[in-house]
């Protein structure tokens, strides 16, 4: 099966297919297929998946840390507690940014090996 699946591979990226029979030519359609799902589709849906997750944990945070913030800011707090709050909610805010991107990098993982599977090699 491996020696099945490692020419499948040579045979994709060369571009060219082998003179083998016709079930042979199956398996290599239906290893190519295997390995879209399990290299690209499973890996950016699990990706979309815990980092959109972490991604609505974060939101949360920062939706705490920036009440924090307005309020250190409306009780006239001193300079140094201002500075303090607005490092936390810039915390969350990297840290919700650096998810979203991770998000959306899977999920176009996601989509470039379902887009694989719906397009028939000529």
């Amino acid at each position: 099966m491996a020696e099945v699946l490692l020419c499948c591979i040579f045979e994709y990226l060369n571009g060219y297919r082998l003179s083998w029979h016709s079930q042979q030519r199956l398996g290599s359609l239906m290893a190519r297929k295997l390995l879209l799902i399990v290299c690209a589709i499973v890996p950016g849906m699990a990706g979309v998946a815990v980092f959109g997750y972490y991604a609505l944990v974060d939101w949360g945070a920062l939706q705490l840390a920036y009440q924090n913030y307005e309020a250190v800011i409306n009780q006239n707090s001193g300079l140094e507690a201002i500075f303090v709050a607005h490092g936390s909610q810039n915390i969350h805010r990297i840290n919700l940014f650096a998810e979203g991107t991770w998000t959306l990098l899977s999920a176009l993982l996601a989509i470039v090996g379902i887009h694989g599977l719906s397009t028939r090699r000529a």
